[in-house]
């Protein structure tokens, strides 16, 4: 960030337990409403016991957040996995995502930007999940592993997040809004078989490249009420390019990655290119 970036942090309307603000060595707590002023490559850290969805960070100037956990591990009682994941912007925000099939138990968490946000999800059952109020946090667990189209009605953005807790480890990734899916990606391997999973639209599967080799339409399967197709690649360890090299596809790319029992790891892979723009009809809905 830059210098004299003014930060103001809005915490949930219902929280209850003060949150921990660390700045510049020093500890405070508050509940409602946190204001500072920043220097340049100056952080702060919140820390509460209470689920901090909802919050809203307002800054004057760019800034990145960050969303961490801290869970305890299904494998030990001792053991803790740390989840980590950049928390999207309010303008890259869009109305319709796509969950991919990360191992073990996976749930939804979503969190409305406008009132009367109603959500489908669309899979193997089809469900609706109701938001009343800007910042309203809801938990769906998804009855299957596999690709979900999640949608808002009368276009209300919203953020949508999926978490995964298994034998396997612990994963918590934003789910890629369509205005930053892109053209190429390229994704380290550590070590063999290392999980990505793509979306894309179903015209392009026969397309799209991964080190010069066109993907295999076997490895890909159409996505409930969408014109998107979702796939799953296990690559070798090593430098790998994903995407399309002479048209004008794009899409979205996660990658998931155990080392072993108790550890795993998982991420939207970042763009290349700059983001689209995205242009949203905003009516007379309240927002926060």
């Amino acid at each position: 960030m830059l210098n004299n970036t003014d930060v103001i942090i809005r915490y949930p309307r219902d929280q209850t337990v003060p949150v921990s603000v660390t700045y510049s060595g020093m500890t405070f707590q508050q509940i409602q409403l946190t204001k500072l002023t920043l220097g340049s490559l100056v952080s702060l850290q919140l820390q509460s016991p209470e689920d901090l969805s909802g919050t809203l960070v307002y800054a004057n100037k760019p800034v990145v957040v960050y969303s961490g956990n801290r869970i305890q591990s299904s494998i030990t009682s001792y053991a803790a996995d740390v989840t980590l994941d950049m928390v999207l912007s309010v303008d890259s925000l869009s109305y319709n995502y796509i969950t991919v099939p990360f191992p073990g138990n996976s749930t939804l968490k979503l969190v409305a930007l406008y009132d009367d946000t109603n959500i489908t999800i669309y899979g193997p059952i089809v469900r609706i999940y109701r938001l009343a109020r800007a910042g309203d946090v809801g938990m769906m667990a998804l009855e299957s592993i596999g690709f979900h189209y999640l949608k808002s009605d009368v276009y209300h953005p919203f953020y949508a997040v999926s978490l995964s807790s298994g034998f396997l480890g612990s994963c918590l990734t934003s789910l890629t809004p369509g205005s930053l899916w892109t053209k190429l990606y390229s994704v380290y391997v550590k070590s063999d078989q290392q999980a990505v999973f793509v979306v894309m639209e179903r015209n392009s599967t026969s397309k799209f490249i991964v080190d010069n080799t066109y993907i295999s339409a076997e490895l890909c399967s159409l996505i409930a009420d969408s014109a998107l197709t979702g796939c799953t690649l296990h690559l070798n360890s090593g430098q790998h390019t994903l995407g399309f090299n002479e048209t004008d596809g794009r899409s979205a790319a996660y990658t998931w990655h155990s080392s072993n029992a108790q550890s795993s790891f998982c991420h939207s892979l970042s763009t290349a290119e700059s983001p689209k723009d995205i242009q949203v009809n905003i009516q007379s809905r309240r927002k926060f």
